[in-house]
């Protein structure tokens, strides 16, 4: 079954879970995660068992929105399966948020080495270690991000990362995949052009996997905006790329009284956003062949808005 086919099952799964007793997960959360379990390990065939149904242990109750009724963290590590979901970038793993008519919500869905639920300051704050890779680096490379919980979002968001950074290499790293009907207009029409370009010499640019990331604020309008592209931005070949396969920029959209407007687009730029001080800058990082292995050798060159386009600086030094 597609990928996209599944994401579409899992939603109208979760979106008709009522709220049931807090000792086991509803069974619209159940739904999903058999649903992902038979996906993984493929169809039956005629003779075989059944697929087996997901453990008690892959659940466990815990409290994000604070609203009275529990949350669930869902450990495909303690699945009956985990060779499917756990590999040298750790293990899938999932939260499901309560909604106020009795739905759940997917708040997080990811392949990590560390999960850690804390409170800072009352709120909930969620730890984790992605693969080196999407920082830009090797699979051993750490990659911590953080997110806390943001009540009026109902989301989870970016944070500086658990040991304090504020810079971010390759950006937040979504903590889950945003349906592709909610993107504002001309982010939706870029990751289409994309796709599109990719049919044309026989890839594909499936949009579950696209880089596609809603940042924090950066033009101080209270909106969040957005970044397209990176360094690794590319279409997906069943077997080796063609020569001439299409290059990728990466644009940065803010939004504005007429909507998002395009205010960077530069070629296969490796990125990051930092946020110390309360506020969020896009940087772009230069200089070096390895560039962007966790933003080691590289030049930074930090981007503000002045009141009209994103401006650099010159750049910092490594």
């Amino acid at each position: 079954m597609p990928r996209r086919l599944v994401y579409a099952l899992i939603a109208a799964l979760v979106s008709t879970g009522a709220v049931v007793a807090a000792s086991q997960p509803p069974e619209a959360v159940r739904e999903a995660v058999r649903a992902e379990i038979e996906t993984a390990m493929g169809p039956v065939e005629a003779g075989e068992p059944a697929h087996p149904a997901p453990s008690a242990a892959m659940f466990k109750r815990i409290d994000i929105n604070q609203d009275g009724v529990a949350d669930w963290r869902v450990d495909f590590e303690k699945a009956p399966n985990p060779s499917y979901f756990c590999g040298t970038g750790g293990c899938r793993q999932r939260v499901y948020v309560s909604l106020p008519d009795g739905r759940y919500d997917l708040a997080f869905d990811g392949t990590v080495r560390q999960f850690k639920l804390r409170r800072s300051k009352g709120r909930p704050v969620l730890d984790v270690d992605f693969h080196g890779s999407t920082c830009g680096g090797f699979g051993v490379d750490p990659c911590p991000r953080s997110y806390g919980w943001d009540v009026t979002a109902g989301r989870f968001l970016e944070r500086p990362a658990p040991g304090g950074q504020t810079f971010l290499v390759g950006g937040p790293s979504r903590p889950v995949v945003l349906p592709e009907a909610s993107l504002p207009a001309p982010v939706r029409a870029v990751v289409a052009a994309k796709a599109k370009a990719c049919a044309a010499v026989g890839g594909a640019y499936p949009y579950v996997d696209a880089y596609v990331t809603d940042v924090a604020d950066l033009n101080d309008d209270g909106v969040r905006d957005w970044v397209v592209g990176g360094g690794y931005d590319a279409c997906a070949f069943t077997d080796a790329a063609p020569d001439n396969a299409p290059v990728f920029s990466t644009e940065v959209f803010v939004s504005g009284p007429s909507g998002f407007a395009s205010v960077f687009n530069e070629e296969a730029t490796v990125w990051g956003l930092d946020l110390a001080g309360g506020s969020a800058a896009f940087v772009t990082l230069q200089g070096a062949e390895d560039c962007g292995l966790n933003g080691k050798d590289c030049q930074r060159k930090r981007w503000r808005w002045d009141g009209a386009a994103l401006v650099s600086k010159a750049p910092e030094l490594p």
